[in-house]
């Protein structure tokens, strides 16, 4: 990922509350099985706040049948 790109993201978020993580019953890795890849596959992924949420362009690099983790690149529009 870009420096520039970085120092953005990390601005914007910076001044924001931390985003909401999945608790361990969402993730539910006892039954949904976890695929990881290297390098990451390109995805739109909604990132949530307190009180909101935005669409990233990032790269997933972790799934399940029912989730994702990924790393957020820019910012996308959910329009």
């Amino acid at each position: 990922m870009d420096r520039e790109v970085l120092a953005k993201l990390a601005a914007r978020y910076g001044r924001r509350a931390e985003p909401v993580s999945l608790t361990r019953e969402e993730l539910d890795f006892e039954h949904c099985k976890v695929t990881c890849v290297v390098p990451g596959v390109p995805v739109w992924a909604w990132i949530r706040f307190p009180g909101s949420a935005e669409l990233v362009a990032g790269e997933a690099f972790g799934w399940t049948s029912r989730r994702c983790r990924s790393s957020g690149r820019t910012q996308g529009s959910a329009g």
